[in-house]
């Protein structure tokens, strides 16, 4: 190959680089990737502990919510078989589309921690008492109000400081 490089009247080094025909993995979106996976995965895998009857109680996995509650209590829980179809479509996406499973993804990721929330605050509602509801609407307060004068009250540290260091230089001059 050196030859006919030569014979043409370039050096080997002016050729055209040859691009690889492998798959470029670097495009991948990796953590939409990771997510779509652990997405797939966890479907399958026990999700909570259910009491059956007294003294007997079982695991359930995802699939088996959405099977045995779906025709027990609402057919909303169907729409839980759509979790491993929406991780498939995001691995697909995430691989050959990874700006199209950025937006994909983080709308799938928003609505189903939306619903889990949901689904926790609904069960916790019909176990517990306003006591503990209080509570954390207090808990919450104080973290909302903790971070929102967070930043205010180190601004005005800062203004301080400064003011502090001005005066003690006025202080020398005078």
């Amino acid at each position: 190959m050196g030859e006919a490089t030569e014979a043409k009247g370039g050096d080997a080094e002016e050729s055209a680089p040859t691009k690889s025909k492998g798959f470029d993995w670097s495009r991948v979106n990796w953590p939409m990737l990771v997510g779509s996976l652990l997405l797939l995965v966890g479907f399958f895998l026990r999700w909570v502990h259910v009491d059956i009857a007294e003294g007997e109680s079982a695991p359930l996995a995802g699939f088996e919510i959405g099977g045995e509650l779906g025709t027990e209590t609402a057919a909303a829980y169907y729409a839980l078989f759509a979790l491993p179809a929406l991780a498939l479509v995001l691995i697909f996406l995430a691989v050959r589309a990874p700006a199209a499973a950025t937006y994909v993804g983080t709308s799938v990721g928003a609505i189903l921690i939306a619903w889990a929330v949901f689904e926790v605050a609904r069960f916790l509602y019909a176990q517990t008492f306003l006591g503990l509801w209080l509570s954390v609407a207090g808990a919450a307060v104080l973290l909302l109000a903790g971070l929102l004068t967070w930043r205010r009250h180190r601004k005005d540290a800062k203004v301080k400081k400064v003011v502090d260091a001005q005066l003690k230089k006025r202080a020398k001059k005078g």
